[in-house]
């Protein structure tokens, strides 16, 4: 069976962002056995693509290309979700990332990539295994300021989950 790769479209933080996102992270009480992200592994995933022959890579990365108009996210939120993620939620959705998202939904249908049904909820997990996590009742909320958006590999890897394959934009 020759590879796949599993492939999702996201929003990649520069390193202001990062670090605002750390920020955030220092101020949450972590409990013992959680599985915090690494700063290199923070995304906002746009969509899922799911496991894709290595071969077909490049039609794929070249038909995702939908150019987008650039847009301040405003991350406000903490929250733990189910099965203990604990997340960084932006609660407002921005007109052009509203866009950007039906956009590449229109061109990932026809190539045969299921779309998730739910609505979209742009948010940054910082860890699994979360359930006791507790988040900061006060915090400066992260302003992620998206400009670009890239096509990422799951690498299966601990040590550097993921990586980018293309940037689109910026």
């Amino acid at each position: 069976m020759p590879p796949r790769l599993r492939l999702f479209l996201a929003l990649w933080p520069d390193a202001a962002t990062r670090q605002q996102l750390a920020d955030h992270a220092a101020g949450w009480t972590w409990p013992p056995g959680c599985a915090r992200y690494a700063p290199p592994d923070w995304h906002v995933t746009l969509h899922f693509i799911g496991p894709v022959p290595a071969a077909q890579v490049p039609v794929l990365a070249a038909g995702v290309d939908v150019g987008m108009e650039p847009f301040t996210l405003r991350f406000d939120q903490p929250a733990l979700w189910h099965r203990g993620l604990a997340v960084l939620e932006a609660t407002r959705l921005p007109l052009p990332l509203r866009q950007l998202h039906d956009r590449l939904a229109g061109v990932l249908r026809p190539q045969g990539v299921a779309i998730e049904a739910r609505p979209f909820r742009p948010h940054v997990t910082l860890a699994r295994h979360a359930d006791a996590a507790r988040a900061p009742t006060a915090f400066q909320p992260v302003e992620w300021r998206a400009d670009s958006y890239v096509l990422a590999v799951s690498t299966g890897d601990g040590a550097a989950r993921y990586q980018v394959l293309r940037r689109y934009g910026g």
